[in-house]
This record gives C-alpha cells, sequence and structure tokens, in this order.
C-alpha cells in the first residue's frame, strides 16, 4: 500500500498537515514505521 502525505495527513485527522508529515517522515529512524512506503501528491516516492 502507497499513501500520500497528504492521505496520511488525511487519515491522521489533519488534512492540512501533508507538509509536517513529510518532515516527520524525512526524519523518522524508527524502522517500525513504514515510510519507505509514502509517496509524494505527484506519484514520485518521497525521501
Amino acid at each position: 500500500m502507497t499513501l500520500s502525505y497528504g492521505e496520511v495527513a488525511r487519515l491522521a485527522g489533519s488534512p492540512g498537515a501533508a507538509r509536517a508529515v513529510g518532515s516527520l517522515m524525512r526524519k523518522n529512524s524508527d524502522p517500525e514505521i513504514p515510510c519507505h512506503r509514502v509517496i509524494r501528491s505527484d506519484g514520485r516516492a518521497g525521501k
């Protein structure tokens, strides 16, 4: 399954927080959080 940052933000109850989701995912060091499955709204892989 893949989700955009905006979709993750919406599912977390904060639909306007896509940039915050991206920032959190970029800083993630927890291997239990599958941030490698998050995509950007343009379909490219997030970093």
